[in-house]
């Protein structure tokens, strides 16, 4: 009788490949899976009786803000990984959003260090501890991690570290410098690069910037990711377009957390899907990712127009300090219109005041204290405490909390009372799943760094039929693994793959965390599995803490 390590016994196995289900046995030895279907000879060290449950893969999450907590120890880990584990997510992957920990050095420490202020841990050390993204890997391998982690190279370290700035435009020298370093990052695996279009500093970088890096990564085998220039009705497309630009330069190229910002953007939704499915007519690699609701989490600093940016955090709260300065600052984010091209010096491309509203708007965190009172506050609410006018007021809490505020924004592709073009979005074909949350024991996160995916499988598969079974765990899983470049390791359910697996009562599954109550854990999983051993049990209680690894592009 052959012993194995584990065997889940009987389940409903929905493999991750969109194929239809099947009732069978998965055996595992050595961290991978050893064969899936009928093994009643089989015998494992853990025995699971997974009849009447469902055995997927560990679901991948391709967007991902936690670069900061995986580089920390298995205690951090667990207090800020642990609700990405418990919802099944086994492999994570960061450096999104032109956003990230590497590369760093003397030019940009402080720049990045302010940038990623509300993505980091209040116990991170004070400076990071390596410089280029191999360093950041071996980093976050040295200390062991909770679940599996790769990276992109993102545009933001990668054009600080050689320009020593945020604003302005690279010279000769200074691209170079950019394309060798970015060359280096894919050497050291990683999967390509990332650009944040709508912070510093890639609010400031022109089409060719972005054409010049996605040449190195059509060379490097890696692909861009683009958090556009705008999801509204105005820019939308031309921001679309501009992913196409990229991607003639034959980079496959990826438009993360896809969306229509407000609600003049929602019309625009068939225009929007047949632009996309043209560049694909025409050749270009192009897919997207979905986050499954319709309130996204992020810096408040995204309110500010760019030129306010253009000095770092320290550049703004200059700014603010002047009179006239601000009074201007204030009056565009009420009213200014964004216009293309949005990267000159006095360039915007997307005003989340106008295309959201205030009331759409919550402080989610504020730093250095100032979050006493006004978590959970719309921006309106926060006028109205103060006693002043809205945008006056948040530009005063960013001043109290050194720029560190984060915020709730709605009305992406819906809002909190309808979702019809999120789940419009959601059902295409070339959409996956993500998360783009994070958890860093502050304030109020968003309730997908808890819940995303089960909330996918309640709310999208059992109660509204959006997308099967299959389609669901496939969005969340292999095709993401497969876009990403890691379909040789996970997302799928198969013989020879990692040993990542998650056993959930399909009838039970939901989360319960809210953007009223983001930190409550997901119901109706029964355990997580990353290598081979178990991460988390029936209770949702933590077992092993280091069971993930770095995956690196080509294995």
């Amino acid at each position: 009788m052959t012993q194995l390590d584990l065997v889940l016994r009987g389940g409903t196995v929905v493999d991750g490949s969109g194929a239809a289900v099947r009732i069978a046995d998965v055996a595992v030895t050595g961290g991978r899976i050893a064969a899936v279907g009928e093994h009643g000879g089989m015998r494992g060290a853990e025995e699971v009786d997974a009849s009447g449950l469902v055995v997927c893969p560990g679901f991948v999450d391709v967007h991902s803000h936690m670069d900061l907590v995986w580089a920390m120890g298995p205690e951090a880990q667990a207090r800020y990984g642990g609700p990405r584990v418990r919802q099944g997510i086994t492999t994570e992957v960061v450096g999104n959003c032109g956003l990230g920990a590497a590369p760093v050095g003397d030019a940009n420490r402080g720049l990045i260090g302010a940038v990623n202020a509300f993505v980091t841990p209040p116990d991170f050390g004070p400076e990071y501890p390596w410089q280029a993204t191999a360093s950041y890997l071996e980093r976050v391998e040295e200390v062991g991690t909770l679940l599996n982690v790769a990276a992109l190279v993102p545009h933001g370290p990668l054009r600080t570290l050689a320009t020593g700035r945020m604003d302005g435009t690279p010279d000769a020298g200074q691209m170079d410098r950019m394309q060798s370093v970015l060359a280096e990052g894919l050497d050291a695996g990683a999967l390509g690069v990332s650009f944040g279009l709508i912070y510093p500093p890639g609010q400031y970088a022109p089409t060719d910037e972005l054409e010049a890096l996605g040449e190195v990564c059509a060379r490097g085998g890696g692909l861009a990711a683009f958090h556009q220039r705008a999801g509204n009705a105005e820019l939308c497309m031309q921001a679309l377009a501009e992913l196409g630009e990229v991607g003639r330069t034959g980079c496959r190229v990826h438009l993360s957390h896809d969306h229509l910002h407000g609600e003049d953007a929602w019309s625009l939704l068939e225009r929007w899907v047949a632009a996309g499915d043209d560049l694909r007519a025409e050749g270009i690699d192009l897919a997207e990712d979905v986050i499954p609701y319709t309130g996204v989490n992020t810096t408040m600093l995204a309110i500010l127009p760019p030129w306010a940016l253009a000095g770092g955090v320290e550049g703004f709260l200059r700014v603010a300090s002047d009179r006239v300065a601000r009074v201007r600052m204030a009056d565009e984010i009420r009213q200014r219109v964004p216009s293309w091209p949005p990267w000159g010096p006095d360039g915007w491309c997307t005003n989340i005041v106008r295309e959201s509203g205030i009331r759409r708007i919550r402080v989610a965190h504020a730093g250095g204290g100032a979050s006493d009172g006004v978590v959970g506050m719309s921006l309106e609410e926060l006028g109205e405490a103060r006693g002043m006018d809205p945008v006056d007021a948040v530009i005063d809490l960013l001043i109290e909390a050194g720029g560190d505020v984060t915020m709730l924004c709605f009305g992406i592709s819906g809002d909190e009372d309808t979702d019809a073009v999120l789940r419009q979005l959601m059902a295409l074909p070339t959409r996956s799943i993500c998360t783009d949350a994070w958890e860093t024991g502050q304030a109020c996160p968003h309730p997908g760094a808890a819940g995303a995916f089960p909330h996918v499988l309640a709310r999208y598969v059992r109660e509204t039929g959006t997308l099967g079974l299959e389609e669901a765990v496939n969005k969340m899983t292999g095709q993401p693994a497969e876009r990403f470049g890691l379909d040789g390791e996970v997302g799928l359910v198969e013989a020879g793959r990692r040993a990542d697996l998650v056993l959930f009562d399909p009838e039970r599954i939901a989360s319960t965390s809210t953007f009223a109550n983001p930190r409550s854990d997901p119901v109706g999983i029964e355990g997580v599995w990353i290598g081979g051993r178990r991460v988390v049990a029936a209770d949702g209680s933590l077992e092993a803490l280091d069971a993930g690894c770095v995956l690196r592009a080509g294995g």
